[in-house]
């Protein structure tokens, strides 16, 4: 979330918010920070959020819509084969991570940590596997048929993307001291590790 010229101030504390929690994740951020970077008294960040809580909410929601968002540019290209629309649906994800490194790591340890917040994941994938299922299911169902397609769940489909892409920037630390006494370039890497995971689920589809 960038901040822009003429955003409110609602838009400004969530900016500030997205920032300090992404960071710092909800034990470690305070609102006085937050109002503070926002441009806003504490109080004005209270009127518009009343608790620390719903303020962090607002920003799981909006991190979880981000990464999901990404497969929309699959589920509105109906005039592109299959395979294709899925390698843009994987793309479109490992691209949206590699922009934002941090959300996965966050993820996983909001959820881990604050069980309840499970449900605000939870929900938005939901959406995410049944558009799944009405976009991608009777074209795989039909390649089955015909011997071109192996069959597979599409919850099965969505975690192998998910797994797949989100594991390269949970261990992005690792692989950056890694490929630095190697000599390689991480931002290389990750365009070869980008194709390598869209073959990895075509392969895992195709007959």
């Amino acid at each position: 979330m960038e901040k822009k010229e003429g955003n409110n101030k609602r838009e400004d504390i969530l900016i500030a918010a997205e920032k300090n929690f992404l960071q710092f994740g909800y034990a470690g951020s305070r609102t006085t920070a937050i109002a503070k970077e926002a441009g806003v008294t504490h109080a004005m960040l209270h009127y518009y959020f009343n608790t620390k809580s719903e303020l962090y909410n607002h920003v799981l929601n909006i991190e979880v819509k981000k990464l999901s968002k990404s497969f929309d540019i699959a589920f509105k290209k109906n005039d592109l084969p299959l395979l294709d629309r899925i390698s843009l649906a994987i793309e479109a994800h490992f691209d949206i991570l590699a922009q934002s490194p941090e959300i996965p790591l966050f993820l996983i340890n909001e959820v881990v940590n604050h069980p309840s917040r499970v449900e605000i994941v939870v929900e938005r994938y939901t959406k995410v596997i049944n558009l799944l299922e009405n976009n991608f299911k009777s074209d795989i169902e039909e390649g089955v048929k015909k011997g071109v397609l192996k069959p597979i769940d599409m919850t099965q489909l969505f975690v192998s993307i998910l797994s797949l892409n989100v594991m390269v920037f949970i261990i992005s630390p690792m692989l950056t001291n890694l490929l630095n006494n190697k000599g390689e370039d991480f931002k290389h890497f990750l365009s070869v590790r980008r194709h390598e995971n869209v073959q990895t689920i075509i392969n895992r589809i195709k007959v």
